[in-house]
């Protein structure tokens, strides 16, 4: 599959990312790809160290590689490098090389980049409650900087998700 026809759902914590990332994927009937970290840390324990976050940023590219490989239709990516780097700036206030050599790799994704506007869920292994809509900000002007295609998606429950579906069909 041509991988300009993969979609990133990214954006803060406790936005509702992997909910909307396999509705869509059920929506469309397309494969999807969990976030690696999420199940990392729910066997390793929420406290990580610089190796276990490229250990983690290695597993979410390879399982996006694989995933977009082969694929006949689009499919859906909870997260990649776009989060990875957001997520080692606020931790690490730096990039890793490994970070930033996948940065600088072409990357013809689609992006829906959810915005904060969903109660917040307390879960052991998120870091961030009040800096979601700097998280968010970072987010989206990480993608602006990098010229890649993305919508933002608001709202909550059902709304949220026709708003996906509408801006994913207009980039399809």
């Amino acid at each position: 599959m041509d991988l300009a026809k993969s979609i990133v759902v990214t954006g803060p914590e406790s936005s509702g990312k992997s909910s909307l990332t396999q509705a869509l994927a059920d929506y469309f009937k397309s494969a999807w790809v969990p976030e690696f970290a999420r199940t990392y840390l729910e066997k390793h324990g929420p406290q990580y160290s610089l190796a276990d976050f490229k250990h983690m940023l290695a597993g979410q590219w390879q399982h996006n590689q694989i995933a977009c490989a082969d694929a006949q239709s689009p499919v859906f990516l909870d997260t990649d490098v776009i989060n990875f780097a957001v997520w080692s700036d606020f931790v690490y206030q730096k990039r890793p090389q490994e970070l930033q050599a996948l940065l600088a790799q072409p990357n013809p994704h689609y992006y829906l980049i959810c915005y904060p506007d969903l109660p917040w869920e307390a879960d052991p292994l998120r870091e961030n409650p009040k800096q979601r809509l700097a998280i968010f900000e970072a987010h989206k002007r990480l993608i602006e900087e990098k010229n890649r295609p993305f919508a933002i998606v608001k709202g909550t429950g059902s709304e949220r998700l026709q708003n996906a579906i509408q801006a994913v069909e207009k980039w399809l």
